[in-house]
């Protein structure tokens, strides 16, 4: 196994979803700004029911306003692109990487292939047959573009027993890139429903989550371990840093080698 000593691992605490965003982008911005190849993968969640919604949807069509509101959910814009997500009961992946020898600038598709592939791996070692999606990914413009991230897969994004696992958007600068995606433990579907405007049924029929997928117990701290050795065996490295969870997020000093 090659060593790459730019490769480093994070493990944040349940925080704010405008506190994970933040973050997320406080890397990116980070890489851009230095020359070195560097490559961050990093696992979170989210400390209440959130909604995000990606870079270029519009509010309104999105989420269903009244319902946030009265529910008291916050909705957050993301860096990246994609489509509404709820985010509760979940792992949030987060790889930020300035290595144009691993990720190729001009192929994006590679990007989401090799990071999915990597999840799989490391989502095998929790017992789960999770599979790329092979099919077109489907052209998001108008009302294609309003609805909630979970109705239908992208290329390379993770389907098991045929429904959507995981969902993932990008963002990319000059010389670096982030990616990040969620991968529900459990959902609640009548209120991803309500949230998100859709019907219950459709929702059911077209995603899933680790604890439908798993006869254990779904543990985050599990999945985290296994995502992170999925990592380390697809790409063939180790993380310069061991695990650890940071109390001060905002602080670039707390993060930042």
């Amino acid at each position: 196994m090659r060593v790459n000593q730019r490769w480093q691992l994070r493990i944040d605490p349940a925080l704010s979803g405008t506190t994970n965003m933040q973050i997320d982008l406080q890397i990116l911005q980070s890489l851009e700004e230095t020359k070195r190849a560097e490559t961050f993968v990093r696992f979170y969640q989210w400390d209440r029911p959130t909604v995000s919604i990606g870079k270029h949807q519009v509010l309104e069509r999105a989420v269903n306003l009244a319902s946030c509101r009265r529910r008291s959910v916050p909705v957050v814009r993301r860096p990246t692109g994609g489509r509404a997500v709820l985010h509760a009961e979940e792992l949030t992946y987060a790889v930020i990487s300035s290595d144009a020898a691993i990720f190729p600038a001009n192929c994006l598709s590679a990007t989401y292939r090799k990071i999915s592939e990597a999840l799989a791996c490391g989502l095998r070692r929790l017992g789960v047959e999770a599979e790329l999606y092979r099919g077109a990914s489907p052209v998001k413009r108008g009302r294609d573009l309003q609805s909630p991230c979970f109705l239908s897969p992208s290329r390379s994004e993770l389907l098991a027993a045929g429904r959507k696992l995981a969902g993932s958007a990008q963002r990319r600068l000059r010389t670096c890139f982030l990616q990040h995606g969620s991968i529900p433990l459990r959902v609640d579907y009548p209120l991803m429903a309500e949230l998100l405007g859709v019907p219950e049924t459709l929702l059911r029929r077209q995603m899933t989550s680790l604890s439908e997928v798993m006869t254990a117990e779904t543990q985050s701290a599990h999945v985290i371990a296994a995502l992170q050795a999925g990592f380390q065996e697809y790409f063939g490295i180790r993380f310069a840093n061991p695990p650890a969870t940071f109390s001060d997020p905002l602080r670039p000093e707390s993060w930042m080698c």
